[in-house]
């Protein structure tokens, strides 16, 4: 997720330190920056999951009840 250490500005907290780069979005964090960071991009990440098997759970049931949707149908 991370690469390259350099001296840069953290984009969280704006600290002149050692930064290394979110290969996802390409800002500069901090080493303690970057774990809340991923720990975030993580918790984002299961909220969409979550979301799309609901999603896909709903089209599944809607599936099975073709005659009461003439959409489906």
């Amino acid at each position: 997720m991370a690469t390259s250490n350099t001296i840069m500005k953290c984009y969280a907290c704006q600290e002149e330190i050692t930064t290394y780069i979110c290969t996802g979005c390409s800002e500069h964090f901090c080493v303690d920056d970057l774990i809340k960071h991923r720990e975030e991009l993580e918790l984002q990440f299961h909220e969409i999951e979550d979301r799309r098997n609901q999603f896909a759970q709903t089209l599944d049931d809607q599936k099975n009840n073709r005659n009461n949707n003439p959409l489906i149908q």
